[in-house]
């Protein structure tokens, strides 16, 4: 880990990606520290485990920012405490052996044990929160345990006698009110290596409207079963860098969104995310969507090793949800015993929570947990920033062994996935590819199957061998 005093990933990262040319990412965070310490044991901090010691915390991190910053230290030991925020110019260091766990009374988060809101209203509050903040820190080997299975078995008492049980539709409505570990809101100069953050009660790590992330070598934690716990979310934000983490959790392992235009980006909401080197077991995979109305681009996902995953490389967007994504470069990733490779698709529609009562229509498909429509499905008006655009899109050097599904590569009718290349690709799948209102030009590129056709060609599906 880097000293006290410079804490920074200031490497100019110049993408070319297959033939295509992103444009640079700029250095992703430079962070920089007063030496002042502020340990809180001395504002009052003393372990008491049973009862919150929130305004300890708080009074240490607002102390040390009004005398103009440095590091809140948090020692070895048991600590227990509700919402925190930090502030610009704050590094919080996380001891080797501390462990932090947070509160779940959900009146602390502006929220309630109910745990779906109508109106689609999210809780008040995360765990961690940092809004309108630059060069911002959390380091350390220590771990934040959100305590998330309380949270999760109050959904679960919900969902069993929900309408979103029998009905996909109405479990694409429902909104999850559960507080995040983490959200960043306009953010620019963020920080978080080392750390172990654990068990959120929904996502753990939500990027908003932010500039100039490194998540680095942390382990983001949760049960494969755990309901929505995503790991990292980077939401209408640039310049990102998600490196060297270990990643299990019960949901998307990073899920990019670009939903609505950005003012002042019009172009792409999201743009220049590097997701490198990291190690994922459980969880649905690295994604792009749903939500891509803003747009995203330049994109690079290289070198990750997944195993046991439910879902490996992942576009997912929507009708009403989409828009143009586009220069995204999926290269060298290794996958073993995952359970879907690939997902590429302009449909996402969820199937119900009971997975019994899922019934498709006539010539549809059920592909894991996903509704998907007969490929004779007519076409729709084509209406910017709302249906999806998908287009440039690069796998070059991807190796998957012990697969249940190769996966799928579906476009609209009104709007067909183009320019896709697959080079240096080795699939081993009990299943193949499906590939339906899309071309694929595919160099040295071998699907095995066991069952079936190792490539599907459904209507408008091109997958053309040789350069």
């Amino acid at each position: 880990m880097l000293g006290r005093n410079e804490l920074c990933s200031a490497a100019v990262l110049s993408l070319l990606l297959g033939g295509l040319t992103a444009a640079p990412a700029a250095a992703q965070a430079t962070v920089t520290f007063a030496d002042r310490v502020c340990n809180v044991r001395d504002y009052g901090a003393t372990g008491a485990r049973l009862i919150p010691e929130t305004a300890a915390f708080q009074k240490a991190i607002d102390d040390c920012a009004a005398k103009g910053g440095g590091t809140v230290e948090i020692p070895r030991g048991w600590w227990y405490v509700g919402p925190l925020t930090l502030k610009s110019n704050i590094r919080l260091d996380v001891a080797k052996y501390a462990v932090v766990q947070f509160a779940t009374d959900p009146a602390l988060y502006g929220t309630t044990r109910h745990p779906v809101s109508p109106e689609g209203k999210n809780a008040d509050r995360a765990l961690i929160n940092i809004a309108d903040a630059t060069n911002v820190a959390i380091t350390g080997e220590g771990t934040l345990d959100g305590q998330g299975y309380v949270w999760w078995e109050w959904m679960r008492e919900y969902w069993r006698d929900s309408e979103a049980a029998k009905s996909g539709e109405a479990n694409q409505r429902q909104k999850v009110t559960r507080p995040r570990l983490l959200l960043a809101n306009n953010v620019k100069n963020l920080l978080l290596e080392g750390v172990t953050f654990a068990n959120a009660p929904s996502f753990h790590v939500v990027l908003n409207h932010s500039e100039d992330i490194t998540v680095r070598n942390t382990s983001i934690l949760a049960p494969a079963s755990s309901p929505n716990t995503d790991a990292i979310d980077p939401g209408n934000s640039r310049n990102v860098l998600i490196e060297g983490n270990t990643i299990s959790c019960g949901d998307d392992i990073v899920a990019i969104k670009g939903s609505g235009v950005e003012p002042g980006h019009p172009d792409a909401a999201v743009s220049n995310i590097v997701i490198r080197n990291n190690k994922i077991f459980g969880g649905h995979g690295i994604s792009i969507g749903s939500g891509t109305s803003g747009g995203v681009k330049h994109v690079l996902i290289e070198n990750n090793t997944f195993e046991g995953s439910f879902h490996g490389l992942r576009i997912k967007t929507r009708r009403g949800y989409g828009g143009e994504v586009s220069d995204i470069v999926f290269r060298n990733n290794t996958m073993k015993d995952v359970e879907n490779v690939l997902t590429i698709s302009a449909y996402f529609q969820y199937a119900p929570l009971d997975l019994s009562a899922a019934k498709t229509s006539k010539g549809g498909m059920l592909i894991v947990d996903l509704f998907y429509p007969p490929e004779n499905e007519p076409a729709q008006p084509y209406v910017e920033n709302q249906t999806p655009d998908i287009h440039d899109i690069t796998i070059d050097g991807l190796t998957a062994t012990g697969a249940e599904r190769a996966g799928i590569v579906i476009g609209l009718p009104e709007k067909e996935i183009r320019a896709m290349t697959m080079r240096n690709v080795r699939i081993e799948a009990k299943t193949g590819l499906i590939v339906r209102n899309a071309a694929i030009r595919a160099e040295t590129t071998t699907i095995s199957t066991t069952n079936g056709d190792p490539v599907q060609r459904q209507r408008h599906g091109r997958f053309q061998t040789g350069k």
